[in-house]
């Protein structure tokens, strides 16, 4: 971790400042190969250590949800920020002033590391080739399992994010609040992740998460029917559906932590799952995007009622779709690992 992240840091530096005289596509799928296989090595060992740390049911829970709490800070930082500076001063400031940023909250957080996180617990564990190894894996039932739930609950998740700025734009028509609809959706996920960890203590993480999956539907799917000025009904979805975020953020990483418990090598499954959620990202870019422009939706021309329809309904509905086939196979898992485990 302590490796990559001047690597990262640097990388980060030449895709927020390009240089002018490289053609501009060639020079950020560079630099964004660079980023994401940078942030890739830190994220996957930093997801092993809470299941290095400890193998208890609670503590693994009490681990994720302070890990996706201050992720979510990160987050809100990360989002809320750039616009700022944006609005202050020209592009090439704001994101050198956004790297710089970066740059600092980085060497913190790797100064607490170093200094007060807990010690893990390292198991030897022998060298393993990636594709016997994943093989391996796909063939544990549980395991396949979990990735498949959580394959489609990302999707749901990852669909909105990538259009969400056209929602806002064209069917709320409120794009100067776009920050404000950001903060009410991470904030609330930040407050939120002590009810599903009390939840999860009380019954089991696995009805803690069906319970958010439940709430996010009844929640969201009300996106797709708002229209142009309906800003405080879209800002109380955000807040609602903001809540439920923190089960989607907990629960599936920590039942993943308590499957893997005996594993000695549990980066390879890690490894896996951030293979999966970068998979769930790009599958639901590339639909959102291939579902609006298959309609004919096109964000620079003036916007009709069908525009907005197709967008609302790409944004809502669609997600809560792929939401529910989660919901339905993650009730149908034959799987329960409790606190006696």
């Amino acid at each position: 971790m302590l490796f990559f992240f001047p690597p990262l840091a640097c990388a980060l530096y030449g895709l927020l400042l390009p240089y002018q005289s490289v053609p501009i596509y060639l020079w950020i799928s560079v630099f964004l190969i660079l980023v994401y296989t940078c942030y890739s090595f830190i994220s996957i060992n930093y997801l092993t250590l809470s299941a290095e740390i400890t193998c208890d049911y609670n503590k693994q829970t009490t681990l994720v949800s302070f890990r996706e709490a201050f992720a979510l800070i990160g987050i809100s930082i990360g989002s809320i920020v750039p616009s700022f500076l944006l609005n202050r001063m020209d592009i090439i400031d704001a994101h050198f002033y956004t790297w710089l940023l970066f740059v600092a909250l980085g060497m913190t957080a790797l100064t607490f590391f170093l200094f007060f996180s807990p010690k893990p617990i390292y198991q030897k564990a022998s060298y393993e080739k990636i594709l016997p190894a994943v093989q391996l894996m796909i063939r544990e039932k549980n395991f396949k399992r979990l990735i498949y739930i959580n394959l489609l609950s990302s999707v749901a998740a990852s669909l909105p994010a990538t259009i969400v700025l056209f929602y806002i734009q064209d069917v709320i028509q409120s794009v100067e609040n776009y920050g404000l609809f950001l903060t009410l959706y991470f904030i609330p996920g930040l407050v939120g992740l002590p009810i599903w960890y009390s939840l999860s203590k009380k019954y089991s993480k696995r009805v803690a998460w069906m319970t958010g999956m439940v709430l996010t539907i009844i929640s969201f799917i009300y996106a797709g029917f708002l229209g142009p000025g309906d800003v405080y009904q879209y800002g109380v979805i955000c807040v609602l559906s903001g809540i439920c975020l923190g089960a989607d953020l907990s629960m599936p990483v920590s039942i993943l932590s308590d499957l893997i418990s005996k594993q000695s090598n549990k980066g390879k499954y890690y490894g896996v799952w951030g293979m999966i959620s970068k998979v769930s990202i790009a599958v639901a870019g590339s639909l959102g995007l291939l579902i609006l422009g298959l309609l004919g939706y096109h964000p620079d021309e003036a916007v009709t009622e069908s525009s907005r329809y197709y967008v609302a309904m790409t944004y809502a509905i669609v997600p809560c779709i792929f939401k529910l086939l989660s919901l339905l196979m993650l009730i149908k898992w034959d799987v329960e690992i409790s606190e006696k485990d």
